[in-house]
């Protein structure tokens, strides 16, 4: 391929445009042409396996996972796989069923062909039972992806003002926010991400009792005493003795 100049505008066999630019780099301006890229979908997967390399394909998933009952665990999942027979959409004879054979059956390695118990066949919906979702999908509005964008709004930091103190109730005495079953409106409370009662950043803090600046002291005197140096009242360095 000769050597591209500045400004030079290039077209690749698989479509690509290639443009040089001021800076002595090259770049793709266009990608590859659909048609190059519907080939290289249709040719995804299309390799072919045979069915031995599919049995080692199957007993080398199974094998690599860990079940709780052990062996028979083993034993159990494997039987369901191969008795199970799923959507010829999901049977294959290609290299991807190597990735997942749960996922895929092969012909006669795991779509029931060495089934030697009960089978079972994947089989679509009735029309009834499809109704039957439809109308219970519409009286549970909070179901499936609506209850998913519910969980993800209620785990959102903060919240709006609004919501300040709902459930929620100012103690005075305590200086702290206790949940209530009625809905509260104290302007010092706030929920949580959690669900649960918190002070609003402008709530008024509990202050030290005269017990616990003592118990204060006492401590600071203690660790003063421990480190050599002679103790000070608060804010002040400490000296060596």
């Amino acid at each position: 391929m000769a050597k591209m100049q500045v400004g030079e505008e290039r077209v690749l066999a698989n479509g690509a445009v290639l443009v040089k630019g001021a800076d002595g780099k090259v770049r793709i301006t266009k990608g590859a042409s659909a048609s190059t890229m519907a080939g290289v979908r249709a040719r995804r997967g299309s390799k072919q396996i045979s069915a031995k390399a599919a049995m080692r394909a199957f007993s080398r998933f199974y094998k690599n996972r860990s079940y709780k009952s052990g062996d028979k665990g083993l034993a159990r999942a494997m039987a369901r796989d191969m008795c199970h027979a799923k959507s010829p959409a999901m049977t294959t004879t290609g290299s991807k069923y190597r990735r997942s054979p749960r996922k895929y059956d092969y012909p006669g390695v795991d779509d029931g062909a060495t089934c030697k118990g009960k089978m079972f066949v994947s089989r679509s919906p009735s029309a009834a039972a499809k109704a039957a979702l439809a109308a219970y999908r519409a009286n549970n509005p909070s179901s499936g992806k609506a209850a998913l964008a519910a969980y993800r709004a209620s785990r959102k930091r903060g919240g709006s003002r609004k919501q300040r103190g709902s459930g929620c109730a100012w103690n005075a005495t305590s200086l702290r926010c206790n949940k209530v079953k009625s809905p509260g409106n104290d302007e010092q409370c706030r929920t949580s991400k959690t669900g649960r009662c918190a002070k609003a950043r402008d709530a008024p803090k509990r202050q030290a009792s005269p017990k616990q600046l003592a118990a204060l002291a006492k401590g600071r005197q203690t660790a003063s005493n421990k480190r050599g140096f002679a103790a000070l009242p608060q804010g002040f360095g400490g000296r060596r003795q």
